[in-house]
């Protein structure tokens, strides 16, 4: 890729510019405050857009810090390059209320579509992080960030298995773990609530035992008083019946007659001898039929008394009688009803004991769950390992690409680099390994930039991407910068070097010359 033109219509400082660029090392000399790092900046956001960041990030956000100065709502720029030996032109507005991309290719005469990723596959298929970590250098920032990790293990396993850049390990570990991680929060919220469940239904045992026992109870002491009261109906009809068996006392008034009656005979015997009158004996007579009669009606109207009376106590009787059965037809009902209600807690208690046992077993849905959890877990541990074996064979010729670009721009005192899969550096000494704290400033940033081309020759074989660079020699000594634009000169590939210094210029006219 190369660029040959940016056309800055609102950006930052600049309205309406247009600056050419030519193949090799272009420097673009200028005082502090006259917009290189603008510039610089400018060509990040018009290849991968800019968004405008909320709340305390929009401080030191690219997209407030480059808004245009005179006019704000109107944010524009465009960038023509050339890739794959055809000439294309990319526009984009910045405003956030009027954001677009319009993508044309002069060669074709085609307009194309402007997403992201139709552009990314267009300039090699690098992405941000890639090109900020690579050939896009800018102040103080030789550095390169955390995630060039993964844009390189993703490289390398993308170049080993397709050779396109069309998989993305990290994106698929990503959509991996997040899988796995709902499938996890799923499993654990279903344990939750089998917890839950089995908690509340050992309570609802607990209630429903708790109410068998008082039902039982008082059914045990139901059935106590139920017998003590046809004990008491029993013997209150054993003594009535006892009663009924007693003759009436109406013997008194029979033996007053009885003895009368002797009275009586005695006198009619006596009659004769006593030679009494016959009318004596009538009137003796009359008298003993009177009282006779009489007798006899305090006999009946006793006995009459008695039957009345014997009638209210049966009837008295009877209506106790009825009276206890009720009263034990009551309990009764009362029995069948508790002893319903026994039957039915007894079934809600097995069917709770059912409930129980069933959420205390692994359901089929659980299995199914664990299987699919252990399956995710085993991608992601099979992409990590092949992807960490990958990565192990493409270290090699990284750490010998970084070792070669060091040794040539330090003239041969560091020849050998040694990076682990996190890019953590180390530099052989000889004798001893030495950490990056140990060396200076400028060594330092040398080592950073031969990490950041070599990195950049595996991930842009097809398409050598422009190196960008915005002041990062500063901390460069004559001879250091003399053999970093010595390699850079050498690399076959387009050079944007932005300086606030005239030295860069006469070192490369220096090493042009030297070449002639």
């Amino acid at each position: 890729m190369e660029i040959k033109e940016l056309q800055i219509k609102h950006f930052g400082k600049f309205r309406n510019q247009s600056i050419r660029f030519h193949g090799g090392v272009n420097i673009l000399y200028g005082e502090n405050e006259m917009g290189k790092s603008t510039l610089h900046a400018f060509i990040r956001a018009i290849l991968f857009g800019m968004e405008k960041e909320r709340g305390r990030a929009s401080k030191n956000n690219e997209y407030i810090l480059h808004e245009p100065w005179d006019n704000p709502s109107y944010y524009a720029g465009t960038i023509r390059f050339e890739s794959r030996q055809k000439i294309y032109r990319l526009t984009r507005n910045f405003s956030e209320k009027e954001k677009s991309a319009e993508l044309f290719c002069e060669t074709d005469g085609m307009e194309l579509p402007a997403d992201q990723e139709h552009i990314q596959k267009l300039l090699d298929g690098f992405s941000e992080t890639a090109f900020c970590n690579t050939v896009f250098v800018g102040q103080r920032s030789s550095e390169t960030a955390s995630e060039l990790a993964d844009e390189i293990r993703n490289f390398v396993t993308n170049y080993q298995e397709e050779g396109t850049g069309e998989l993305n390990v990290r994106e698929a570990l990503s959509q991996l773990k997040e899988r796995r991680q709902d499938l996890e929060r799923k499993r654990k919220q279903n344990q939750d609530e089998k917890k839950e469940k089995i908690k509340q239904t050992k309570e609802k045992i607990e209630k429903t035992e708790k109410v068998l026992s008082e039902l039982r109870a008082l059914v045990e002491e139901q059935n106590s008083q139920l017998i003590q009261k046809r004990d008491r109906r029993s013997q209150f009809i054993h003594s009535r019946q006892e009663t009924d068996k007693k003759p009436e006392k109406n013997m008194g008034l029979w033996m007053a007659a009885v003895l009368f009656q002797i009275l009586f005979g005695g006198l009619a015997v006596m009659i004769p001898i006593l030679d009494l009158s016959p009318w004596f004996l009538a009137v003796v007579a009359g008298v003993d039929l009177i009282v006779l009669m009489i007798l006899f009606l305090q006999i009946q109207t006793k006995k009459q008394r008695a039957e009345k009376r014997n009638l209210d106590q049966q009837r008295k009787e009877e209506e106790i009688i009825k009276k206890m059965e009720l009263e034990e037809e009551k309990l009764n009902g009362k029995q069948e009803i508790f002893q319903e209600e026994i039957r039915e807690r007894m079934m809600q208690l097995g069917n709770l004991r059912e409930i129980l046992t069933e959420a205390g077993e692994e359901c089929e849905q659980d299995r199914i769950m664990d299987r699919k959890i252990e399956g995710l877990q085993i991608a992601e541990n099979t992409i990590r390992e092949l992807s960490s074996q990958m990565y192990q064979e493409f270290s090699e010729n990284l750490n010998e690409t970084v070792s070669d670009i060091l040794a040539r721009i330090t003239r041969g005192r560091y020849t050998k680099i040694l990076l682990d899969e996190n890019l953590n550096i180390r530099i052989d000494a000889g004798d001893h390994l030495l950490y990056l704290y140990q060396v200076s400033r400028g060594t330092m940033d040398q080592i950073y930039f031969a990490l950041r081309m070599a990195v950049g020759e595996f991930f842009f074989q097809e398409e050598k991407l422009p190196v960008i660079l915005d002041d990062v020699f500063v901390m460069y000594d004559d001879r250091r910068l003399k053999e970093v634009l010595r390699w850079l000169f050498y690399s076959n590939r387009q050079v944007l070097l932005f300086t606030c210094h005239k030295r860069e210029r006469e070192l490369l006219q220096e090493i042009i010359r030297e070449e002639a």
